[in-house]
């Protein structure tokens, strides 16, 4: 695979060292081990323990500086052309964990996130990985972080725009469970009746207990043109059976692509936790009432 960026890699014949762009590391080039992005041989690097291929600019192996409490050698860099090439502007993000409203800073390789993207970064000590929206994307000088390098963290991956066991949920609860269809018509509902899902114009939601969906009851509510607080339609889901042997959590799922969607307001109050959300043009709203 041919490099945008000439890089030149060599060893003295009398000498044990490795120079990069001129620059000397103590290391060696590794004629045993090939790099599958580009197929060039990887070089080792005394210093850090570490492999990394000069051409692609990658370290070879996953880093678990953070999940070792003890440390026998140097923490490497975020990327390897940092050693050669110390003020090379770097990407960075700041992130913001739902529903808090900090921001966070992360090392952001992947030059495709943007703002307003999902994403998955370490969290912690123990690098614990979490969801989390980019607020922000920019540059910096490696020299003049915005946060110290050797504190920061990077993002792992960028998010599809929707759950894909979201999806694979959805999917098999339409094939296989009894549905609530309520995308046409303002029906009433027999709120004794077990649903597996509800169909709504906007979208699909059902409750899973501890991670697997469960069977529920489903209520709705179509205020008339004068009502004081106006919406097309509300809807009200709870577990069919409440009583829980073994309770994890309890949470309500749907298949609307609420990672694109605009965040308006935040519903919470006393007894009750939730938001507000711009789906293309249309307002909707969740609220879990925990305590009812």
């Amino acid at each position: 695979m041919p490099h945008s960026v000439e890089i030149t890699v060599y060893e003295p014949e009398d000498d044990y060292a490795l120079y990069v762009n001129g620059v000397e590391l103590e290391g060696f080039i590794d004629e045993d081990s090939i790099c599958k992005t580009c197929g060039a041989n990887q070089c080792y690097l005394d210093d850090y323990d570490e492999y990394f291929c000069p051409y692609c600019n990658i370290w070879m192996y996953k880093d678990y500086w953070d999940r070792d409490e003890t440390h026998y050698f140097k923490r490497r860099p975020l990327e390897p052309e940092l050693l050669w090439k110390p003020c090379k502007e770097l990407n960075f993000c700041n992130v913001r964990f739902f529903p808090n409203d900090k921001e966070y800073v992360y090392y952001c390789p992947d030059e495709s996130i943007e703002k307003f993207d999902w994403i998955e970064v370490p969290v912690g000590n123990r690098s614990q990985l979490k969801e989390a929206q980019v607020t922000e994307v920019y540059k910096r000088q490696a020299n003049k972080p915005p946060f110290p390098l050797e504190k920061i963290k990077k993002v792992e991956r960028k998010l599809s725009t929707i759950n894909e066991k979201i999806i694979e949920t959805k999917n098999s609860l339409i094939r296989e469970g009894i549905i609530c269809d309520l995308s046409k018509a303002k029906d009433a509902i027999n709120s004794k009746q077990a649903y597996d899902i509800l169909k709504t114009p906007i979208g699909n939601f059902w409750l899973e207990l501890n991670g697997s969906p469960i069977k529920i009851s489903i209520g709705s509510h179509y205020p008339n043109n004068d009502d004081k607080y106006y919406v097309e339609a509300s809807y009200y889901i709870k577990p069919l059976n409440p009583h829980f042997e073994k309770f994890k959590s309890l949470t309500i799922c749907s298949d609307i692509d609420l990672r694109s969607a605009r965040l308006i307001d935040n519903l919470g109050g006393e007894h009750k936790e939730g938001y507000n959300w711009q789906v293309d043009n249309i307002d909707l709203g969740i609220v879990a009432h925990p305590y009812s």
